[in-house]
C-alpha cells in the first residue's frame, strides 16, 4: 500500500515537471512574436534621390491697402446703427443716427463767438479808428498789403515834399533879405544861378527818365514773387531729399548686383558717382558694364531680378535727376524774378526819394534866380513885399505839412486798425457760419458713408457717446485691394520673383480670389536673417482675415527624399526616425534611431533634406503609437 502510494506521488512529479519544461520551451520560441505585438507598429520608406518641384507656404493677416476711416469733429451720442461690419454701402449712404442735441462743441463755438465780439468792440471804441476805416471794416473793404504800402508812400512822399517846400522857402527869404550886391555882382550872381539851374533841370529829367523806367520793371507782385519763390525752394527741397533716396535705392541695388557676379569696373563706377558731374555721362558707364551681369551667378541662381533691380535703379535715379534740375531751374527763376522786383522797387524808391530831391534842388535854384532877378529889378520896398509873400507862403506851407504829417500818423493807425478789425470781423464769420453748421447738425444728424466700399469694422453702438475725432468705424474703398506678408528664408527667397501668382490653400472654401507676389523685402523682424514675402490680394476677403498661400518654385534635383509624414519637429530642429536592424538570438530586432536634418524643400508629397547620410535608408512615415529615439519597433506587414 505504502509502495504504491510513493509510486503515483514520483508520476504526479514527473507529469508537473513534464508540463513546466513544455511551458518554458513554447514561451521561448514565441517569446519574440509575442513582445513584436506590444511594441508601436510603424511604416517605412526608402530615402532615394530625385527631383521636385518646391512649395513655399505661409499664413498672414490681411491688410486693407487704403482704409478710409470715419470719424466726426464734435462730441455727439449715437441714436442707433444703420450699418454693420460686412456691409457693403454705397457713397452717401446713413451710417449712424444721432441723438438730436446740442454738442459740447457747439457750447463752446458760442462762448467763443461772445468772447470774439466782446475783444471786436473793445477794439472798436477806443475811438482810435477813423470813420472811413469804420466803413471799410464794417463793409468788408479792406485794402490788399499792396495798396496799404502805396498808401504810405504817396502819404510819405507828400510830407517829404511839403518839408522841401517849406526848406525852400527859408532859403528864399534869406536869399530875398540878404541881396545887397552890387548890380554887377547880381548879374554874376543871376548868370551863376541860371546856369545852376538848368543844370539841376537836367539832372531832374534823367532822374524823372530813370524812374519811368524802374516803374515798368517793378510791375510785378512782391507778394506773389515772394510765395513762388518759397513754394519753388520747397520743391526743390522735398526733390533733393527725394534724389537722396533714389540715389541710395541705387547703390543698393548695385550692391546687390555686385554680390551677384558684376565686374568690380561696376563697383568702381558707382563708388565715384559723386565725382562725376555729368549724369548722362553716369548712367552711360553703369549702363555698359550692366550688360556684363552673368544670367546666373557662382551658385547657379538667376540673376534677373538682380538686373531688374539695377535697371529700374538706374531709370529712377536719371528721372529724379531730370526732376531736381527742372526743380532748380524754377526756383532760380524764381528768385531771379523776386530778386528782379525786389531791386526794381528798391530802386523806385531811391529814385523817388531822388526825384523829390532833384525837384526840389530845381525850386531852391528858381528860387534863387527869382531871388536875384527880382532883387535886380526892384527896390527895397519890393524886396520887403516879397519877404513878406514869401513868409506867408512859408506858413501855409508849414500849416500844410503838419496836415500831411496828421494824415500820415492817421493812415498808418487806420490801416493797422483795418488788418486786425478785418481779421477779427473774418474770424467772427467763420464763427457764425461754424455755430450755424453744428446748430443744422443738433436735430435729425446722421454720418454717412463719404466713399462707397466695405465696412471693415464698426467700434461704436447704440448708447454710445462720440468724442471729436474718435473713430466710429473703417471703410475698405471700393476697388481697393488688400496685401498681406509671410516670412522666409533667403534661399527660399530667391527661388520666386515679383509678379508669381499664389495659390489659396483650401481653395474649396474661398470664391474669386487671387494672390501676386508683388515685393521681396527684408524681414524687420529678423535681423536681416529671412525675407518677406508681400503679396496683393483681390477678392471676396476681408481685413483681418488669416489666409494661407503657397507659391511655386522652380523643379530641382536633390540627393535625399523623404515622404512629407517622415519630417518630425521638437525644441532640438526638425529631424527623421530611421529604422536600424539588430541582430539578435532570437531573429532581427528593429531600433527608432534620430538623424537631425535641414530642409530644403518640399512639394506636396516630398521632401528635400540634407544630413549625413548614404540614400537607401529606411525611415519611420507614420506609427500605431509615439515612438521615440532609441526605443524597439516592429515593421508594418503592408
Amino acid at each position: 500500500m505504502n509502495t504504491e502510494k510513493k509510486t503515483n506521488r514520483k508520476e504526479w512529479v514527473k507529469n508537473v515537471a513534464i508540463i513546466f519544461l513544455s511551458i518554458m520551451l513554447v514561451l521561448t520560441f514565441f517569446s519574440n512574436t509575442i513582445m513584436n505585438y506590444s511594441l508601436p507598429e510603424v511604416a517605412t520608406a526608402m530615402i532615394e534621390p530625385g527631383s521636385i518641384t518646391a512649395k513655399i507656404r505661409g499664413t498672414g493677416n490681411l491688410v486693407s491697402d487704403d482704409p478710409y476711416k470715419i470719424t466726426i469733429q464734435e462730441s455727439r451720442k449715437i441714436a442707433s446703427v444703420a450699418v454693420k461690419q460686412g456691409d457693403v454701402v454705397e457713397k452717401d449712404q446713413i451710417l449712424f443716427y444721432l441723438e438730436d442735441e446740442d454738442s459740447a462743441e457747439l457750447e463752446q463755438a458760442e462762448k467763443d463767438l461772445n468772447d470774439l465780439i466782446l475783444a471786436y468792440s473793445t477794439t472798436l471804441l477806443k475811438g482810435e479808428v477813423s470813420e472811413q476805416s469804420y466803413q471799410n471794416i464794417q463793409g468788408g473793404n479792406v485794402s490788399s498789403n499792396q495798396e496799404y504800402q502805396n498808401k504810405i508812400h504817396m502819404a510819405k512822399q507828400k510830407v517829404e515834399s511839403l518839408e522841401a517846400t517849406v526848406e525852400s522857402l527859408e532859403k528864399q527869404i534869406a536869399i530875398t533879405q540878404g541881396s545887397t550886391s552890387t548890380a554887377i555882382d547880381k548879374k554874376n550872381s543871376y548868370d551863376r544861378a541860371t546856369l545852376e539851374l538848368e543844370n539841376a533841370k537836367k539832372k531832374l529829367s534823367e532822374v524823372e527818365g530813370q524812374l519811368d523806367a524802374a516803374k515798368a520793371d517793378s510791375k510785378g507782385d512782391i507778394t506773389a514773387a515772394t510765395t513762388a519763390k518759397y513754394d519753388k525752394e520747397a520743391i526743390f527741397n522735398r526733390e533733393k531729399s527725394e534724389f537722396d533716396v533714389v540715389k541710395t535705392t541705387l547703390q543698393t541695388a548695385v550692391t546687390a548686383a555686385n554680390n551677384s557676379g558684376v565686374t568690380e569696373a561696376l563697383a568702381e563706377a558707382v563708388k565715384g558717382y559723386d565725382d562725376i558731374n555729368n549724369i548722362n555721362e553716369y548712367i552711360a558707364t553703369i549702363d555698359k558694364l550692366y550688360v556684363q551681369i552673368p544670367e546666373q551667378n557662382g551658385a547657379g541662381n538667376n540673376n534677373s531680378t538682380v538686373k531688374s533691380d539695377l535697371a529700374t535703379a538706374m531709370h529712377e535715379y536719371q528721372k529724379k535727376y531730370e526732376q531736381i534740375l527742372a526743380s532748380e531751374i524754377e526756383y532760380e527763376t524764381a528768385v531771379n524774378k523776386y530778386n528782379t522786383i525786389v531791386s526794381a522797387n528798391a530802386q523806385l524808391a531811391g529814385l523817388q526819394a531822388a526825384v523829390i530831391s532833384a525837384s526840389n534842388y530845381v525850386n531852391e535854384c528858381q528860387a534863387k534866380v527869382n531871388a536875384i532877378q527880382s532883387d535886380m529889378n526892384h527896390n527895397e520896398g519890393d524886396t520887403k513885399k516879397q519877404v513878406e509873400s514869401l513868409q506867408l507862403q512859408k506858413i501855409e506851407a508849414e500849416s500844410s505839412l503838419k496836415t500831411a504829417q496828421e494824415e500820415l500818423t492817421q493812415l498808418l493807425t487806420d490801416i493797422s486798425s483795418e488788418l486786425n478789425l478785418g481779421n477779427q470781423n473774418s474770424i467772427i464769420r467763420e464763427q457764425r457760419e461754424k455755430i450755424a453748421k453744428l446748430k443744422e447738425n443738433a436735430v435729425g444728424a446722421t454720418i454717412t458713408a463719404p466713399i462707397a466700399g466695405t465696412i471693415t469694422n464698426l467700434y461704436k453702438i447704440a448708447g454710445e457717446n462720440i468724442t471729436p475725432n474718435e473713430e466710429l468705424a473703417v471703410m475698405q474703398p471700393e476697388g481697393k485691394g488688400f496685401s498681406m506678408s509671410f516670412s522666409v528664408t533667403p534661399e527660399q527667397a530667391k527661388k520666386v520673383k515679383v509678379g508669381d501668382a499664389a495659390e489659396i490653400q483650401n481653395s474649396w472654401y474661398y470664391s474669386d480670389i487671387t494672390a501676386t507676389l508683388v515685393g521681396i523685402r527684408p524681414d524687420p523682424e529678423s535681423n536681416g536673417e529671412k525675407k518677406l514675402l508681400v503679396f496683393d490680394v483681390i477678392g471676396d476677403v476681408q481685413a483681418g482675415q488669416s489666409l494661407s498661400l503657397s507659391i511655386g518654385q522652380r523643379s530641382a534635383n536633390y540627393d535625399l527624399l523623404v515622404p512629407n509624414s517622415a519630417i518630425r519637429e521638437d525644441n532640438n530642429g526638425k529631424f527623421i526616425l530611421l529604422v536600424e536592424a539588430k541582430n539578435s538570438p532570437l531573429g532581427n530586432r528593429y531600433i527608432a534611431t534620430r538623424v537631425d536634418v535641414e530642409v530644403l524643400g518640399a512639394d506636396d508629397n516630398k521632401t528635400a533634406i540634407n544630413a549625413p547620410l548614404y540614400g537607401y535608408e529606411y525611415v519611420i512615415t507614420t506609427t500605431t503609437q509615439p515612438v521615440e529615439a532609441g526605443k524597439q519597433v516592429r515593421l508594418s506587414e503592408n
